[in-house]
């Protein structure tokens, strides 16, 4: 198996399978997915055009007026939803190398999708995307919550868990 050193910050360096690398990205890809599909669906229910997150995320391309003055597009939207999706199941990847239990993988997606949430709603788009501050905030957390998830699942069993003790036998 092809393994490839990542730096992650000055402190840490662990190596990572390109498998396991290509897995967090797939996994981003299909919980981003999921992400929007779900946030669609919320949407609709409520009264509210689907095509509003993916309006809403092409402003980071577009910038933060084009939801008024009607320049937002549905591509971007969903081109830069589903690389952010694809480069942050990529980064769990990264994170969660070390990690050789199921569970805390568990825990650490959920931290990893309360920590996006923070970063994205509470701190970016305070500061330069305010459209996002339209979004319905305790839906965006659940959802990034079980973003983070969705992330840790497609994680569970892979090689960079094995303790590397051969199983007991009876």
């Amino acid at each position: 198996m092809s393994t490839t050193t990542v730096a992650v910050g000055a402190v840490l360096r662990s190596r990572v399978s390109r498998a396991e690398l290509v897995r967090g990205a797939v996994s981003g890809l299909v919980a981003g997915l999921m992400f929007a599909g779900a946030t669609m669906w919320f949407l609709t229910s409520i009264g509210k055009p689907a095509d509003t997150p993916l309006l809403m995320i092409s402003t980071l391309v577009k910038g933060d007026g084009a939801m008024m003055n009607g320049t937002a597009s549905v591509p971007v939207g969903l081109v830069v939803h589903m690389v952010l999706s694809l480069a942050f199941g990529m980064v769990f990847a990264v994170l969660t190398a070390r990690i050789r239990t199921n569970g805390l993988v568990a825990v650490a997606g959920v931290a990893y999708g309360g920590l996006l949430y923070v970063l994205n709603f509470q701190v970016l788009a305070r500061a330069a995307f305010h459209t996002f501050s339209m979004a319905d905030q305790p839906f965006e957390l659940v959802v990034h919550l079980v973003f983070g998830v969705l992330l840790a699942f497609a994680l569970y069993n892979s090689g960079a868990r094995s303790s590397g003790r051969p199983a007991a036998t009876s």
